[in-house]
């Protein structure tokens, strides 16, 4: 077996033997209610980035964080894994913020729509596919390759911004390259 195929497998392997703390991970996460405050007032969209800055930090795997708000109260974080050099970099990118649940919608929820609620190996909540459930998979993928002893050649840089629902580009993805 080649060597990209043995740590092909020990990743996976990895992530099957972590499925359960990575749903649990999804859960909490969605249980910021980080909606995006242009929809609606007193949400936790800041509240969410910090939990999210510091899930990151405590895990000691990345070689840096940053954490910088272009807009008061709207913070965005990159976490750097560095690869050994002279390879590509890779760069994920997703958002914590999402849209407010319309009252005429709530009857139609079998969940509370921020419980983060796990059901037959299924998280509910807003959020779950957009995009929440997107950054917790590339969020984990990272760690797991970190912590199963594969070294990249490039960096992966692994990026989570703000305001995406409303299409403040300016305050959030946009700045990831200041």
């Amino acid at each position: 077996m080649q060597p990209l195929e043995l740590a092909s497998k020990k990743v996976q392997s990895a992530i099957e033997d972590k499925r359960s703390e990575i749903v649990g991970f999804l859960s909490e996460y969605i249980k910021r209610k980080s909606v995006n405050p242009k929809y609606e007032e007193g949400a936790e969209e800041k509240t969410c980035q910090d939990w999210l800055r510091d899930e990151l930090a405590s895990w000691r795997v990345y070689d840096k964080i940053d954490y910088w708000e272009k807009r008061k109260g709207r913070p965005n974080v990159a976490a750097v894994l560095k690869g050994a050099g002279g390879g590509r970099n890779l760069m994920f990118n997703g958002h914590s913020d999402v849209v407010p649940v319309p009252k005429e919608s709530l009857p139609y929820w079998t969940t509370d729509p921020f419980g983060g609620e796990v059901r037959e190996g299924r998280v509910y909540g807003r959020g779950a596919t957009d995009m929440k459930g997107g950054v917790a998979a590339f969020i984990w993928a990272t760690r797991i390759v970190k912590e199963s002893g594969v070294v990249l050649e490039g960096d992966v840089v692994d990026t989570i911004t703000i305001a995406e629902e409303s299409g403040e580009h300016d305050i959030g993805v946009d700045t990831i390259i200041e």
